[in-house]
């Protein structure tokens, strides 16, 4: 039976790598980051993981070895070709090549993209968690308890920290997301009767959130996870969550949000290296930030240009490097 697509999911997967590219242009052409990370970057990155999340609920039972097919297609191989072709160029252009077998060791370790190796962690683990789950329904949130209580209670261990091998801190971190995006899908037509009212009292909570974590300096970084009030950044993102998911729900199809959406998986693997080159090449001709902001839109329409010609080359060209499905990440 063929699912019919959801555009919203689209639009906001659109939205949220616009916001990655966004941050990753203002690194690489201003040199930092000019909108605070905190204030919507974060954001961006929880709110893929709660679509991951909301795919996985089906009205029907849940098939681990089709779950685990798909994450291997259209994540982990994708992983292991565009990291291939991208790790060299970018230990060169970053000067931190040392060795082949070094770059090699680290790909292997799935140290050279953390959201997608963490997102791999986060599915197997709520793909185990969900399975076993059809035979005892408590497994599930006792699961995501436990996997909230290590990443809480180990999130400053050194061994942790220093074998964080395929990104497991945020992958554990990402499973409480996907559990959210789960229960969403569960109750979404409870969750869509909500008045309007409170979607402007969730709107000025968020406002609060976010003149609390700027004011008082919590850390809300991912990559690897850096947070020093677990409370505040869940809030803050279940609220922001909240807002974009049914602010895209209202919106219309606006196309190349969508064709973003539909394609994140490359426009992710391509959001570090196409700002970096592009900035390269502007600074060489003279054209720098100068603290004039127009500039640095003038960069992000020219990286979100190029990044959506060369996907459209890999999705046309390299379809096998996706591993693409109707609604894979």
């Amino acid at each position: 039976m063929t699912l019919t697509r959801k555009i919203w999911i689209d639009i906001v997967r659109g939205f949220c790598i616009l916001a990655i590219l966004l941050h990753h242009t203002e690194m690489y052409f201003v040199g930092e980051a000019v909108i605070d990370y905190r204030l919507y970057v974060d954001n961006a990155l929880c709110t893929f993981f709660f679509i991951s999340g909301y795919l996985f609920y089906k009205d029907k039972s849940f098939d681990i070895k089709y779950k685990f097919r798909s994450i291997v297609r259209t994540i982990i191989i994708p992983y292991f070709i565009f990291i291939s072709v991208i790790a060299f160029p970018k230990a060169i252009i970053h000067g931190e090549f040392t060795s082949i077998s070094d770059i090699i060791l680290s790909i292997l370790l799935g140290q050279e993209s953390w959201f997608i190796t963490a997102l791999a962690i986060a599915e197997i683990i709520f793909s185990i968690l969900l399975h076993y789950s059809q035979y005892h329904k408590w497994i599930l949130p006792v699961g995501v308890i436990t996997t909230l209580a290590i990443i809480i209670g180990f999130n400053e261990n050194e061994f942790l920290l220093a074998h964080n091998y395929w990104n497991i801190k945020d992958g554990l971190l990402a499973v409480i997301f996907l559990y959210i995006g789960y229960l969403y899908h569960q109750k979404e037509s409870v969750i869509d009767a909500i008045n309007q009212i409170y979607y402007i009292i969730i709107l000025a909570l968020l406002v609060v959130s976010k003149i609390i974590i700027i004011k008082y300096g919590i850390e809300c970084y991912l990559g690897p996870v850096f947070i020093n009030h677990f409370s505040i950044f869940f809030i803050d993102n279940f609220l922001a969550i909240l807002l974009v998911t049914k602010l895209c729900k209202y919106l219309p199809n606006v196309k190349p949000i969508s064709w973003m959406g539909s394609h994140v998986i490359v426009y992710y693997f391509l959001c570090g290296g196409v700002p970096l080159l592009l900035s390269i090449s502007a600074h060489k001709l003279g054209f720098n930030y100068d603290g004039i902001y127009l500039k640095v839109i003038i960069m992000l329409i020219s990286v979100y240009l190029c990044s959506t010609l060369l996907t459209w080359i890999i999705y046309k060209y390299f379809p096998w490097a996706t591993g693409r499905t109707s609604y894979s990440i």
